[in-house]
């Protein structure tokens, strides 16, 4: 495994680092993310027109929050993507991440940014939770999530 410094950015990914990150991932994902999407025109929608932060170890991609900041009337965010690479789980990755997400959503004045996860994804629906988000809606089998930012 390697040691080197995790090193964390915000929208620098070239699109093929951010293609290569979502396959290296798409089995973690719950289902698997090449079911859900074509996973070369989702990382091209996320590459054109999202807000990517992001954490590096040794110029390789290992973890990704894709969020949508672009409602600038309403002041809702939506946060489309969370995941690391299976060598560096459980490092405190994704928090920060999200804690960074979180900080660019505040500065822009957003008044909360919400999520969506399949039901069965226990663990992220945990992590979530731990990052201050709550469940407003269930739906089948998907759970709403929203976190809202004080004033």
């Amino acid at each position: 495994m390697n040691t080197e410094q995790i090193v964390f950015t915000e929208n620098k990914a070239s699109l093929d680092e951010i293609y290569a990150h979502l396959l290296a991932c798409n089995e973690y994902y719950k289902p698997h993310l090449s079911k859900t999407v074509d996973i070369r025109e989702y990382a091209k929608k996320i590459h054109s027109h999202a807000v990517t932060f992001e954490a590096w170890s040794d110029r390789r991609l290992i973890g990704l929050v894709v969020a949508y900041l672009n409602d600038t009337s309403g002041r809702h965010g939506y946060i489309t993507n969370v995941s690391v690479v299976k060598e560096f789980m459980g490092r405190g990755i994704a928090k920060k991440l999200m804690a960074m997400c979180f900080d660019r959503s505040k500065d822009a004045n957003f008044i909360d940014i919400m999520l969506e996860v399949v039901r069965e994804n226990v663990e992220a629906i945990h992590l979530y939770q731990k990052c201050g988000f709550y469940p407003y809606k269930i739906a089948n089998d998907h759970v709403f999530m929203r976190r809202g930012f004080s004033p």
